[in-house]
């Protein structure tokens, strides 16, 4: 396949015209040639496929029931709690295997839309991977699942677009006995992705100073379970040292901005991340599927921050693409270059969202980081495959997709009305 004269956002942040010469999945760049191709990308602007690198899949149908709760409270005995808690245990007692993956259909189905051609997903519901690994090869977009416990379970389970990862302990797990645990799963299993969540808040850094004596980077450093294939979420309540700490042991770290403010957990510092060369990516997090807004807030937030002025919207759009690839073990998604994995995204250059496209101008990055939404993303594709066409799913049908959700979340009302 070949789509011609498209603009193309290069690894250094450049904005340059090449072919796209996609064969066995793979990408070739070229000068543009003038000939016609399958597709014309002269009103297209192409990106690396984007990755979602923190998701609690199957968290949608609970979006909101905690508001204006700490994290210390969801799932607890007030009122908004309970209700939050009786809705994830209809979800995982009385809802069957079907009902999981047209929850988890929609949620990916949602993602892709926006281009978003990786997910990370921490889950949310024991029981469940198996149909979230359904719906990631039904859709055709790449999966990362969170095994948690249960890694030796499934690490035979990996297809080509779907693998699965470990789990490293939150701080409110912390003990000894735990702490063997993880340390005998990374040892056995040295090629997958271990994450957790870190330093999310005030109350879990105080919890990890109690059980060792040091913030959570230093302790699990020091069991020997930080490395680059460790994924840190959040690390909101991170000081100097922490980042140190995960600079020099080469583990990666997940923004979540909007999700951080939603929690009101506060603000991580991704100026310090970027200063240090730490591996990154953005998530949405918990019960949302909104990928553009969590772009935008990442740009947003990063300009208050201290050293935000070095950093420019082309950072972070590196962060949505081949950022969060290479954190999941995709260094070869994400990114336009040669001998590249085919995941693209392109975006409508036409839409005035992105206006002005000026030749040799930076307002175009910094629309698509400030403005871009699902309507500008016109195509997608995986390893060369097509899954969205003219704004739409072509690998499912998106009418039943959501009308098969409708029917799950009506049942879920009902169930959690009596």
């Amino acid at each position: 396949m070949k789509i011609t004269n498209t603009l193309c956002l290069l690894p250094d942040g450049s904005l340059e015209r090449r072919d796209l010469l996609i064969a066995a999945g793979r990408l070739q760049l070229l000068p543009p040639a003038g000939e016609a191709g399958e597709l014309d990308g002269s009103r297209l602007l192409c990106l690396g496929g984007m990755a979602n690198a923190h998701f609690h899949g199957l968290s949608t149908p609970g979006r909101g029931l905690e508001h204006d709760l700490p994290l210390t409270k969801w799932f607890g005995e007030v009122p908004e709690s309970r209700i939050q808690a009786r809705v994830y245990d209809c979800l995982e007692q009385e809802f069957s295997p079907e009902d999981w993956e047209a929850v988890a259909l929609l949620e990916y189905m949602e993602l892709a839309r926006q281009g978003v051609t990786l997910v990370f997903d921490g889950g949310t519901l024991e029981g469940t991977l198996p149909a979230q690994k359904k719906a990631l090869e039904t859709l055709g977009i790449r999966g990362v699942l969170d095994a948690h416990g249960e890694l030796p379970a499934f690490a035979g389970q990996d297809s080509e677009l779907v693998t699965f990862a470990g789990h490293l302990l939150e701080e409110e797990d912390f003990s000894e006995e735990n702490l063997t645990q993880v340390q005998e799963q990374v040892r056995q299993y040295p090629e997958r992705i271990f994450g957790t969540h870190c330093l999310e808040t005030r109350y879990r850094r105080e919890l990890a100073e109690k059980f060792g004596g040091k913030a959570t980077p230093a302790l699990l450093e020091e069991r020997g379970l930080l490395s680059a294939r460790s994924v840190l979420y959040h690390c909101v309540h991170a000081a100097a040292e922490d980042w140190n700490v995960i600079a020099r042991s080469g583990a990666g770290v997940v923004h979540n901005p909007v999700s951080n403010l939603y929690t009101g957990t506060g603000i991580m510092d991704l100026s310090a991340v970027l200063d240090r060369g730490i591996p990154c990516g953005l998530g949405t997090d918990w019960g949302s599927v909104d990928w553009w807004e969590t772009v935008h807030t990442a740009y947003h937030l990063l300009k208050v921050q201290p050293h935000g002025d070095r950093y420019q919207a082309r950072d972070v759009l590196g962060l949505a693409c081949q950022g969060g690839n290479a954190l999941l073990g995709h260094p070869d998604c994400g990114v336009l270059r040669d001998g590249a994995r085919a995941d693209l995204v392109f975006m409508d250059l036409d839409s005035p969202r992105l206006f002005p496209d000026f030749p040799g101008h930076p307002a175009l990055l910094h629309n698509l980081a400030t403005q871009a939404t699902t309507e500008d993303v016109l195509h997608v594709m995986v390893e060369g495959k097509w899954i969205v066409r003219n704004r739409a799913c072509v690998t499912v049908e998106e009418e039943k997709v959501r009308a098969r959700w409708r029917q799950v979340m009506e049942k879920l009302s009902r169930m959690v009305s009596d």
